[in-house]
């Protein structure tokens, strides 16, 4: 029997490359342990299983296809860690990123069928993304590192997130305000302190 949904708890982080999900993942890590949500597992550097399994280039050097797979291995990463009983998830980037290097890849190269295949797609969106849609969504803010790609996918991750129909919040800069507003809005009136 599957298990409902508030006995499960998924975390989805995402923003723009070098935003700090990764970080964020990792500090917040130990508190979910503190709060009972153990076995724990965070998915993250999708996209480096995808170049290496996959010999495709992603992000800025990538194309549709690469960003494709990198949704669909998250997936198929979160469901082979579901079927080996782990119920309690942070998940780090999501499909928005993939549809917005999609389309600053196809506006770059001008590539028509790029955009083609992402009107074809986005009907399948929503089963892509089920699971995101009822469990919590945050936005980590970006803070420029000066690489032009990732300023661009920034830029339109609000619109993205938008353009899905997601529900998520903006979280505060600093990873210590961070991990407070994500665990004072899935624990709420609840001893959100440091884990010893």
């Amino acid at each position: 029997m599957a298990p409902k949904v508030d006995e499960v708890t998924r975390v989805n982080l995402v923003g723009a490359p070098g935003a700090g999900k990764t970080a964020l993942a990792d500090a917040l890590f130990p508190y979910l342990i503190k709060k009972g949500r153990n076995p724990l597992r965070i998915i993250d550097h999708v996209h480096v299983d995808v170049e290496r399994r996959y010999d495709l280039a992603v992000g800025m050097a990538g194309g549709y296809i690469a960003d494709i797979s990198v949704a669909l291995e998250r997936i198929g990463q979160e469901r082979l860690a579901f079927s080996e009983g782990i119920r309690n998830f942070i998940v780090c980037g999501s499909l928005v990123e993939c549809a917005i290097h999609t389309a600053i890849n196809a506006e770059i190269s001008g590539d028509q069928f790029a955009y083609h295949v992402a009107q074809t797609v986005t009907p399948l969106y929503p089963l892509i993304r089920m699971s995101m849609g009822i469990h919590p969504t945050y936005l980590v803010p970006y803070l420029d590192d000066e690489v032009q790609f990732h300023r661009a996918v920034a830029s339109q991750m609000v619109l993205g997130l938008e353009a899905l129909d997601m529900t998520y919040q903006e979280l505060p800069v600093g990873i210590d305000n961070q991990v407070e507003f994500i665990l004072n809005d899935l624990f709420p009136n609840q001893d959100t302190q440091a884990p010893n």
